[in-house]
């Protein structure tokens, strides 16, 4: 069974907080539930000290979500901003594999709108657009 990127992304942040929750040494104890935690950015490190995962607010206007290799290579990119959202899956490669992007209209500076792009190995793409 194949588990979407999304899904380890959220499992990650998820396991981020309660790491960050049980180290701190002002964090309640265990009984309680800390109700808010704030920060610009979140990053997730191996036992190597590897950045796997980061998450940061206010990067330009985004929120960004990016998974790493054991490398520290991008993997997976999450964006949302206020004129849409994308999700990047990069392959073995490095080069772009599955690119969504959920934006109704288009910019100067962002002129794709909602799509799903494919890309094979040998350069091969497609796009699917509503």
């Amino acid at each position: 069974m194949h588990i979407p990127a999304t899904l380890w992304a959220l499992t990650a942040v998820n396991l981020a907080l309660v790491s960050v929750t049980l180290t701190d040494s002002k964090a309640p104890p265990a009984h309680e539930t800390v109700k808010v935690l704030r920060a610009e950015g979140l990053e997730i490190v191996d036992k190597a000290g590897t950045v796997r995962a980061e998450l940061r607010a206010g990067v330009g206007e985004e929120t960004i979500l990016r998974l790493k290799d054991t490398r520290g290579t991008i993997r997976v990119k999450l964006g949302a901003a206020s004129d849409g959202s994308g999700l990047l899956l990069i392959d073995e490669e490095t080069e772009p594999a599955v690119h969504l992007i959920a934006r109704r209209k288009a910019s100067d500076t962002w002129p794709t709108t909602t799509s799903i792009t494919l890309r094979s190995a040998d350069g091969r793409e497609q796009v699917l657009r509503p």
